[in-house]
């Protein structure tokens, strides 16, 4: 289809390749029990060591500038390494890019960020909870971070934070319950794929990608946040397929700016307002004006009378119908 776009994104095989390579547990090199040092552990172990945490409580912020592994007993509070005083991330991983470190089984909790990615290290969490943290997840800088078969919930800021040109993959991983305005937010020239991602329950905004950020989300569910599902501006290029954003209190999918969006075979449905919003008049009260480039098709997209029907109607300014239809459209306002 001739209107048909993908975002330039280019991390998708990279980070799911980063990711698929440790599913497995490895084999132990290092055991730390309750009441020693994880921290001195780290510093003692040599590069690529397997360090494995017994069950038990870690009161400790942990810096980890090498590649290794730290392996916990699961995701259920079994292995927990919880932030003292506040005052850093309860894990700091920071090096270049042969700085790859996995954190596999274990819970976090009680930092002004849970986890820290920086410099250009690379991160795999895997099998693992984030609770109760300023941001849970930040990764800045040009480094990489794979989440999978993880959850991060009850963050007071952000659940997971991508600035910078980093890199983010979540997949199969749950953030939900965030208490600060965005869940997972994607700002600065970062890019994210989201893959089998459930984000839901969270106060405000499920996802936003902004500035000249990039976003890929597949066969993921946005459901039931407190404000819009996904809110996309600035020069943003998202392409949202095969999604289920329901539920939301405000609209399913917000869009503004100079945007570039692509959105086909998603499910968007029973919102408060409407299923996809362009942020300008008459839609809002507002002298900004949409510039940017909307394209799409075969999109489930309910009007106000139908079952699960979006509250004030499908889509909003009525232009945007083609989005429902088969042969799909687009509407390109870039200048």
């Amino acid at each position: 289809m001739k209107w048909q776009i993908v975002c330039p994104i280019v991390l998708a095989t990279a980070l799911l390749l980063l990711g698929l390579e440790v599913l497995a547990e490895q084999a132990c090199q290092i055991t730390v029990r309750e009441g020693m040092s994880l921290q001195a552990a780290i510093s003692l172990a040599p590069a690529g060591a397997v360090i494995c945490l017994e069950a038990g409580v870690w009161r400790e912020n942990l810096v980890i500038t090498k590649p290794l592994t730290v392996q916990g007993m699961g995701p259920n509070e079994k292995s927990t390494i919880m932030g003292y005083g506040r005052t850093a991330p309860v894990i700091r991983v920071e090096g270049d890019q042969s700085t790859r470190v996995t954190l596999n089984g274990i819970t976090v909790m009680w930092g002004p960020i849970g986890i820290a990615v920086v410099g250009a290290a690379q991160v795999i969490i895997v099998n693992s909870a984030v609770r109760s943290c300023g941001y849970g997840i930040a990764v800045a800088k040009s480094a990489q971070a794979t989440v999978t078969n993880s959850s991060v919930a009850d963050c007071e800021v952000s659940g997971v934070y991508v600035t910078d040109s980093a890199l983010v993959n979540v997949h199969n991983a749950e953030i939900k319950s965030t208490m600060g305005w965005i869940a997972i937010h994607v700002d600065s020239s970062a890019r994210a794929l989201l893959t089998a991602a459930t984000i839901k329950d969270n106060t405000y905004t499920g996802v936003v990608v902004g500035n000249d950020a990039q976003a890929d989300i597949r066969d993921s569910l946005i459901e039931n946040n407190g404000k819009d599902g996904i809110a996309v501006g600035g020069s943003a290029c998202v392409s949202i397929i095969a999604s289920k954003i329901v539920n939301n209190k405000w609209r399913g999918i917000a869009l503004g700016d100079s945007a570039h969006v692509t959105l086909i075979n998603n499910h968007i449905a029973a919102n408060g307002m409407y299923g996809v919003f362009l942020y300008e008049p008459p839609c809002a009260i507002t002298d900004r004006v949409f510039l940017g480039y909307l394209t799409g098709q075969n999109n489930i997209i309910p009007d106000v009378l139908e079952p699960e029907g979006n509250q004030l109607g499908a889509v909003c300014p009525q232009v945007l119908q083609f989005l429902a239809t088969k042969e799909g459209g687009e509407l390109d306002r870039r200048q």
